[in-house]
């Protein structure tokens, strides 16, 4: 019995001893993994951090603590005093786990930025190349707060670009510019171009509000080893020849013929040009078909692109204003029109320039309708006051700036500005600026001219009242020679077609519709048209074409337009006082989108094409003509502005920006 007992004894212990044994091995074959793992990340695991931004920095008597932000992550480095590392805003660091290996200074530019595109950058002297993860970022609370690239603005020097050791920008730190002054992209004389052969400067002094009063000081030309000083009546042309700027000074006459004296060189380069004085600079090249000789305040840029010159205008934001306000306001305007406009003029460059809409092409807006129509009238001193009484004033929606469309006259109607411009449906449904939406400036009422009838009777009723329903394109009616359709419509649709192919959608079963392919000759012979949806302001949204091959539905105003109205002298426009002319004055397009289509068709044919429209312009925001109607009305400058901009307050930009 002992020995039994013994042999239960011995077998039990042996067995936990084993269970004792497994439990240490399994223990270890756990642990010893994890403690690989943390031992290789601490002190194995290799970290590269191509410029790392510092957002913090701490120093100890032996060390330099620096909080390092890369993607979207932060890590504190600590870095050894004795390795002398110098200052700089980034880093490019190897660790291997918490070990610093090696550790270096970004290469950083800072610079004005000249133009900048989704993977370059140009500054004065360099053109930097954006890696395909670039961070712009803003430091705040020691923290990098990540924001749009259009925080970098053209023309301003306060962002610092990080390169890393192939010199691909990895990081951008922004800093907020104190805006001042805008970059205006100039045309030729017919604001048809960009591109320029050749230009004069001449320098004048401004003396009792006039600016062709005395002689200036003369204009400073700077270019790779160019320095020349062209004193008082000296004039300078440039003439593109040859891949290179020629740079000539000469004598201007009084007709502002320029006779040449001699070259001061030729570059490839960029040239600046600005006044030795404040006064302005003319470009008696740039002389407008009214005869007007434009003089422009601040300096230029002139640089070779797409084989011709480029100018740019770099101007005090309300200097430039005093030369936008009298080319886009009603000349029968009054001081709180003219305030008006101001207001709503340096509110839309503002926006332009902080969206960073021509920052590839390196200004901030253009001379023409694209942007602003800019000094194709010269100031006085009604509009210099508007100016000045409404200084830094603009227009802001939830302390934003706002984009404060405008245009000349009317329908009686304004439209939403989801309705004019868009991509798709989705944007159709939801306004993503709401203080532009539809507006009845008849005070009759109307809600709604989506409805093909509600649009043919309103665009009809040539009687209806209006702010603007005195002016001459209130409404207006357009007779189209079918002649000059037909022989129109198939190539006008084939070449809208290629621009813009998801606008164009043909019937495939029942009323089921999917993209259209349009060859070449057309869609065949037509056989009807009609407008099938319209916005809420009863502006054009969608056409329909029958022809023999089938049916069509065409998108958007402009390429409704284009393919509607043929480029023909033929096309004759009648406004509301009756006078007739040809659409030739208006581009051969129609004056807007807010129109009823009237046709008359037998046999299988179009017979007669009547179009009954009403207002000139996109007709989204102010209408520039009934600003005139309310100011006669008594109504103040900002007040009117209230009237066209939904939910909006007047600040100075400098408080927001």
């Amino acid at each position: 019995m002992r020995r039994r007992r013994y042999r239960s004894y011995t077998y039990s212990t042996r067995f936990s001893k084993w269970n004792k044994t497994k439990r240490i091995i399994l223990t270890l074959l756990i642990a010893i993994p994890i403690i690989s793992a943390v031992v290789y990340a601490l002190f194995f695991y290799p970290v590269k951090i191509d410029c790392g931004v510092v957002v913090d920095r701490k120093e100890s008597s032996k060390l330099i603590k620096l909080k390092l932000s890369y993607g979207d992550r932060t890590r504190w480095i600590h870095v050894d005093k004795k390795l002398n590392i110098p200052d700089s805003p980034g880093y490019n660091v190897f660790l291997k786990g918490n070990r610093l290996i090696s550790i270096s200074p970004c290469k950083t530019y800072i610079g004005k930025v000249l133009s900048r595109s989704s993977d370059k950058i140009e500054l004065e002297g360099k053109t930097l190349s954006l890696a395909t993860d670039v961070r712009f970022i803003t430091i705040e609370d020691k923290k990098a707060v990540n924001v749009s690239p259009n925080k970098v603005i053209v023309g301003y020097s306060t962002y610092k670009f990080l390169t890393d050791n192939n010199g691909m920008v990895r990081s951008v730190i922004v800093e907020k510019p104190e805006i001042s002054y805008v970059r205006v992209g100039i045309s030729t004389a017919d604001l048809s171009s960009l591109d320029h052969t050749k230009l004069e400067f001449l320098s004048k002094t401004e003396r009792s509000g006039n600016i062709n009063l005395g002689s200036g000081k003369g204009l400073q030309i700077k270019s790779t080893n160019i320095d020349y000083t062209a004193k008082g009546t000296e004039a300078i042309q440039l003439v593109y020849e040859g891949d290179v700027i020629k740079i000539i000074s000469g004598e201007m006459g009084k007709d502002y013929t320029f006779t040449p004296k001699q070259q001061i060189g030729t570059t490839k380069d960029r040239i600046y040009i600005s006044p030795v004085s404040s006064g302005p600079t003319l470009i008696p090249t740039l002389t407008r078909p009214n005869r007007y000789v434009p003089a422009y305040y601040g300096s230029f840029e002139v640089f070779i692109k797409d084989k011709a010159m480029r100018l740019i205008n770099e101007v005090d934001i309300e200097k430039y204003l005093r030369y936008v306000v009298p080319s886009e306001m009603s000349p029968y305007a009054k001081a709180e029109g003219y305030k008006a406009q101001a207001v709503a003029a340096r509110t839309y460059v503002l926006s332009d320039m902080l969206s960073g809409r021509f920052a590839k092409s390196g200004f901030h807006v253009d001379d023409t309708t694209l942007s602003q129509v800019y000094n194709n009238q010269p100031s006085k001193p009604e509009v210099d006051a508007a100016i000045e009484q409404t200084k830094g004033e603009v227009l802001t929606y939830k302390n934003n700036i706002i984009d404060a469309k405008y245009y000349s006259t009317s329908s009686g109607v304004g439209a939403p500005f989801n309705e004019i411009w868009y991509n798709n449906k989705k944007d159709l449904r939801k306004n993503s600026e709401p203080y532009l939406t539809f507006k009845d400036y008849t005070n009759s009422g109307i809600k709604d001219l989506s409805d093909d009838k509600a649009a043919s009777d309103f665009f009809k009723d040539w009687t209806i009242k209006a702010y603007d329903s005195d002016e001459k394109l209130f409404r207006w009616k357009v007779s189209i020679p079918v002649n000059d359709f037909y022989n129109n419509v198939n190539s006008a649709i084939y070449e809208r077609y290629k621009n813009d192919p998801k606008s164009f959608k043909k019937k495939w079963y029942f009323n089921i519709y999917r993209q259209a392919n349009i060859a070449k000759n057309g869609i065949g012979n037509i056989q009807d048209i009609f407008i099938s949806k319209r916005g809420r302001a009863g502006n054009v949204l969608e056409m329909t074409i029958v022809s023999d091959t089938g049916t069509y539905k065409v998108e958007k105003e402009r390429n409704i337009k284009k393919i509607l109205v043929p480029r023909s002298d033929n096309v004759i426009l009648t406004n509301k006082l009756g006078k007739e002319e040809s659409l030739k004055n208006y581009g051969y397009s129609l004056p807007s989108g807010f129109f009823y289509l009237d046709r008359y068709t037998s046999g299988g044919k179009i017979r007669s094409i009547t179009l009954y429209g009403g207002g000139y312009g996109h007709g989204v925001g102010m209408s520039q003509n009934a600003v005139v109607s309310l100011e006669r009305a008594g109504k103040g400058y900002r007040d009117i502005l209230l009237t066209f901009y939904d939910g909006v307050e007047i600040k100075d930009f400098r408080s927001i920006i």
